[in-house]
């Protein structure tokens, strides 16, 4: 317990020194995260020795922002977005992916799945960091913002298939094979509890009016599906997800969001504290040229791929890349992707620390190149002007 303790307060002072430096900066709060846990890291001060524990603990705030984000999948919402949803969210993951693996399998001959698994935990953005850098530039309302989160929702959508893709490789299909139908039984006889107990539960907990009694009742909800789906062989996400989009549409939507989002920044923060911890900072050591050289191809890919399908769908070509390069980086999902990876053995150790450390630097690099673009845009648009 005083061990526990220790680490809380080392993992606390830790984030409230980093973060408002890096939000000082214009950095954002998840890199200030991500360089505490290097500081405080095998690779820093050595303070915390043994992450992983830490890391286990902290996927709980993924899972809770994969709650949030099913509970902003309403109907309407969907129907609203489809065109963009589908096309550009489609047409960004798969054209990363496949320009990923087709460079991984004429660079170094991986082996085609898992060349795939890395090609679409690369393809995906962070959309906490993404959403963040839509407020901040006050664009997220606006039509490129929407078509921005439009893409991260598709991903968003696509990261349960993708876990479910590492678990297939890792032989999990395998030992559920005599069995895969009682998943489906579960998630269908779970669809259809939810939509007529969750309101009602709701509503008898809202008559105590009581937020301890409707924070322990969100909580429940979210953690209690997770182990629930757990159960069935599937990932924690998937039952949060599912949690989520049965309650989109609910009276009580808000203040859940609100009971649940400060355990989700929480958590989430440790997360990336936790990744930070994780990241390989001797591969960047030993290949500086090559690893930050393959973060910035990365992040290339991914601004021109973004860009050009935000001008296709009728955004300015500077406001475009612009877009691009907001969801240039590597996300949080690609962390987990290459955790679980590891834990199954799917993928050498090595490669997924490159991926992971690949991912981390794009998250540094994104906030300092996208200040660096704008001062360029407006320089150009002020000697236009001039002209």
């Amino acid at each position: 317990m005083h061990d526990l303790l220790i680490n809380a307060v080392i993992y606390l002072a830790a984030a409230v020194i980093a973060v408002p430096l890096f939000e000082k900066l214009r950095l954002g709060a998840i890199l200030g995260y991500l360089a505490a846990g290097i500081a405080i890291g095998p690779w820093g001060l050595s303070i915390i020795s043994d992450p992983t524990d830490t890391l286990h603990l902290a996927e709980l705030g993924v899972v809770m922002l994969l709650f949030l984000i099913g509970l902003e999948l309403s109907p309407t919402t969907l129907w609203r977005m489809r065109n963009w949803i589908v096309m550009l969210g489609s047409t960004q993951l798969l054209g990363t992916a496949a320009l990923i693996v087709g460079l991984l399998l004429w660079a170094i001959a991986l082996d085609f799945s898992i060349a795939l698994m890395i090609g679409l935990a690369l393809a995906l953005s962070s959309t906490a960091f993404a959403i963040q850098l839509l407020t901040s530039y006050r664009v997220l309302d606006t039509a490129l913002g929407q078509k921005g989160f439009a893409i991260l929702l598709f991903q968003d959508l696509a990261v349960i298939p993708i876990l479910l893709y590492v678990e297939a490789l890792a032989g999990a299909g395998e030992k559920a094979e005599g069995a895969w139908w009682v998943g489906g039984l579960l998630i269908i006889a779970v669809l259809v509890a939810g939509r007529y107990l969750l309101n009602p539960l709701l509503r008898l907990v809202a008559n105590y009016n009581s937020s301890e009694l409707m924070t322990a009742a969100a909580l429940l909800i979210v953690l209690g599906m997770a182990l629930l789906i757990e159960a069935a062989g599937l990932s924690m996400g998937m039952g949060a997800f599912i949690a989520g989009i049965l309650l989109a549409n609910s009276s009580f939507k808000h203040q859940l969001e609100t009971e649940v989002e400060p355990f989700k920044g929480l958590l989430l923060g440790l997360f990336f504290i936790a990744i930070g911890m994780t990241l390989d900072i001797g591969l960047l050591f030993d290949k500086p040229l090559l690893i930050i050289g393959l973060a910035l191809l990365l992040m290339t890919a991914k601004t021109l791929i973004v860009g050009i399908l935000a001008k296709l769908a009728g955004s300015p070509t500077n406001d475009a890349m612009r877009l691009g390069l907001i969801l240039s980086q590597g996300g949080e999902f690609a962390f987990v992707v290459m955790s679980h990876a590891k834990i199954a053995a799917v993928i050498d150790v090595d490669l997924a620390n490159t991926v992971a450390l690949i991912v981390g630097l794009s998250m540094a690099m994104t906030s300092p190149l996208l200040v660096l673009y704008n001062k360029i845009v407006m320089s150009r648009r002020v000697a236009g002007a001039e002209n």
